[in-house]
């Protein structure tokens, strides 16, 4: 489905004839060119097998060349094909695509069977976590930043005092 979105609307923009390219274009029109290209970047970026990787990456070049062309007559396609460019630069160290032949999927496309039950974490005080929001200890977890960025504004000491179920971001 998400194939035949992506032709279709590299398609529509195919099919545009001169007088249509010199036509008036409302000022968000060159976002949505670009929104094409992402799309097909997206699409290509996350296919499962490099036969399908392959295509998003033919389709997307064949995209751009059509732009690039247009965007003689319509001038504001150059951003759609500078964004085109700047996306496959991003995309360009991707990992390689195994192929559709060495992946591994069931005839159902179902994934493989758990090795062990689901069991939801729990917290400090013994009962289940999605029992009760309440229960849940909302100390900051996250390491990324020094915590004077967290101290200026009194952070841990608000988390360790507030009360079970309350959150110092709510008042």
């Amino acid at each position: 489905m998400p194939k035949t979105r992506l032709i279709s609307a590299m398609d529509f923009v195919n099919r545009l004839k001169p007088e249509h390219l010199q036509a008036f274009w409302y000022f968000a029109s060159k976002i949505n060119f670009t929104l094409i290209g992402t799309f097909g970047s997206l699409l290509w970026a996350t296919a499962p097998a490099k036969e399908e990787a392959d295509f998003y990456k033919t389709r997307l070049r064949e995209y751009r060349w059509t732009l690039s062309v247009s965007s003689k007559r319509a001038e504001f396609l150059d951003y759609a094909v500078q964004m085109l460019d700047a996306s496959r630069g991003m995309l360009s160290n991707l990992a390689e695509k195994p192929l559709l032949a060495q992946l591994q999927v069931s005839n159902a496309g179902v994934p493989a069977e758990r090795t062990g039950p689901l069991s939801l974490p729990r917290d400090q005080t013994g009962g289940d976590a999605g029992s009760e929001l309440g229960r849940y200890n909302f100390a900051p977890t996250f390491s990324g930043f020094p915590t004077e960025a967290l101290d200026q504004y009194g952070m841990e000491e608000d988390l360790d005092e507030s009360p079970s179920g309350s959150s110092p971001m709510a008042e």
